[in-house]
């Protein structure tokens, strides 16, 4: 239940302070007295947006705080899994900064507003003025079916898996849609790596046929060169290995005669030695050269076509190549696996269309079984709230495929005047009426919902005299199991509260502001009379207003 409610810098509110017991507890006062401004500050702290402008007095901040008491389980689970502080008594903030910046709190624990708004869902049920509209919506009907069926646990559970089967039925169509994609690329793909596939490049392969090329298409001039630097070296006249026995064997005359003509007889001896090896070597590569127009032909066509492939995918080495090829084939793996994948996420998604389709079929049994009874304690009480020729009926449209809230649509049903077909409630109800069905199905279905409070504000909108004496006693009835707060204009509501708060303007000081006074005794006496009579007391009035308190 809602235990305080602290209100300050807020609009023409400059601060107020109200504690709030069970059962049930009226508001009252004037039209524009400021009965809106205490519930926009209660939908504040539980998660509303801010607008601008709020502050009373622009340089301080607005400060907004509702204090509850709950033993639910699913408001302990929420602060658990929240890692909010859990006690029984929960505090909800929200500050409004001057400069706009806004900040809220649970249990003084800094909280995003998704958490304050879905914590105040689990507390308490507001019944705004904008709330007959409700009706009109197909969510809300069928919340109110599956709320007095006792099966909101069902209904959770299908959303669940209807969710479930909308994430996999995107996922399927954004991979058919890639596949799809990767096919139409495919041929491309393909042919890119049988090009590849076909030249077969070897790794280094491009520097070793480009150094086979240079020898074969100066392979005449290279031949000619070694044979004259053989003859060179070899000439039997005057080659340089000749001239380099000449050398040794001259040398060798005088070696004897001292250390250092040895040392130059034993270079001279190596470098003939080398001579002759190198004249070895040339010979060699000489036999090696040979002209082959066939094969030179061969290897500048191999050469041609790895240059052409590294030209049209813009890379310089034939190792970049290799990974292009094995690139490629990786794609077309998947474009082939692709498919597999496809077939095995349908399967998956058909498994869980059935599970929602089971969930479905069995939520549509539970709203048509718990209907019939709907009814029936509907009317029943229609015409206790003045609406004796009342007919109400749920009108259900199976529908072909599972949609957000299951295999059907709901219409209520509704006519007030004998002879007279009913049609759907939001457009066949008056103002007045759409009040009373409304407090009715609230009066129903509260006590399912495990919310310990509810707030109505002026739900007896279009009403007055018994039927509203009617509407009292019933949300008289709704406190006894929980909390009820009812803004209301009517004296014949108001003073079935065991708590009665009186908002009013006061224009004495500098600034107009907004207060709150609890009314006790003679004061609340007073407080009925004028809502009887106007600002003019009479002491008929007054009797009246006894006479309402007693009754």
């Amino acid at each position: 239940m809602l235990q305080r409610l602290h209100i300050s810098n807020f609009t023409l509110i400059d601060k107020i302070d109200i504690d709030l017991f069970n059962g049930f507890t009226c508001i009252t006062g004037q039209t524009g007295a400021g009965k809106s401004i205490l519930l926009g500050g209660l939908s504040l702290v539980l998660g509303k947006r801010a607008e601008a402008d709020l502050l009373y007095d622009n340089t301080k901040k607005c400060v907004i705080e509702a204090e509850f008491e709950s033993k639910s389980k699913a408001v302990e689970s929420f602060l658990k899994e929240n890692d909010f502080d859990y006690s029984t008594s929960i505090l909800l903030r929200r500050e409004l900064q001057p400069s706009g910046k806004t900040r809220s709190f649970i249990n003084d624990t800094p909280s995003t507003l998704k958490q304050l708004s879905a914590l105040g869902e689990l507390l308490i049920d507001i019944h705004a003025q904008h709330e007959n509209l409700k009706l009109g919506e197909m969510s809300y009907r069928l919340f109110v079916l599956d709320a007095f069926g006792g099966h909101l646990d069902t209904t959770k559970k299908y959303k669940a898996q209807f969710q479930k089967v909308q994430v996999l039925r995107k996922e399927l169509a954004e991979l058919e849609q890639e596949i799809q994609s990767k096919k139409n690329e495919q041929d491309y793909l393909q042919f890119l790596f049988n090009e590849l596939e076909e030249v077969n490049v070897q790794s280094n392969e491009l520097v070793t046929s480009e150094e086979k090329l240079q020898k074969l298409e100066h392979a005449e001039e290279i031949k000619a060169t070694l044979g004259s630097v053989s003859q060179l070296l070899s000439n039997d006249s005057n080659g340089l290995s000749e001239l380099a026995h000449s050398a040794e064997r001259s040398i060798q005359a005088v070696s004897n005669y001292g250390e250092t003509y040895k040392i130059i007889s034993d270079r001279i001896s190596s470098l003939n030695i080398e001579i002759q090896d190198l004249v070895n070597e040339v010979n060699n590569l000489e036999s090696d050269v040979y002209v082959d127009g066939g094969e030179l032909e061969v290897i500048q066509e191999r050469v041609n076509s790895i240059n052409q492939l590294l030209n049209k995918h813009q890379v310089q080495t034939d190792e970049e190549l290799l990974d292009i090829k094995t690139d490629l084939e990786k794609k077309l793996g998947q474009i082939t696996g692709g498919d597999a994948q496809i077939e095995e996420l349908k399967k998956r998604l058909e498994k869980e269309e059935s599970a929602m389709i089971k969930e479905a079929e069995q939520l549509s049994k539970l709203r048509s079984a718990c209907s019939k009874k709907f009814e029936t304690e509907l009317v029943a009480i229609l015409r206790q709230l003045g609406m004796p020729e009342a007919k109400f009926f749920v009108q259900f449209e199976q529908k072909e495929n599972c949609e957000t809230n299951g295999l059907e649509t709901a219409n209520f049903m509704f006519t007030s005047n004998k002879g007279v077909d009913a049609k759907k409630v939001e457009s066949a109800a008056s103002g007045g009426e759409l009040s009373r069905i409304l407090l009715a199905i609230k009066s129903i279905v509260s006590s399912k919902t495990k919310l310990p409070t509810i707030v109505f504000d002026e739900i007896d909108t279009g009403v007055s005299g018994e039927v509203a004496n009617k509407m009292g006693d019933l949300m008289k009835v709704i406190s006894k199991n929980l909390q009820v707060l009812a803004i209301t204009h009517l004296p014949q509501i108001a003073a079935k509260g065991n708590q009665h708060w009186s908002v009013y303007k006061d224009h004495e000081s500098d600034k107009t502001q907004t207060n709150i006074e609890l009314l006790e005794g003679d004061s609340r006496v007073i407080e009925l009379a004028k809502m009887l009579s106007g600002d003019k007391l009479s002491s008929i009035a007054k009797e009246n207003a006894r006479i309402l308190l007693n009754n």
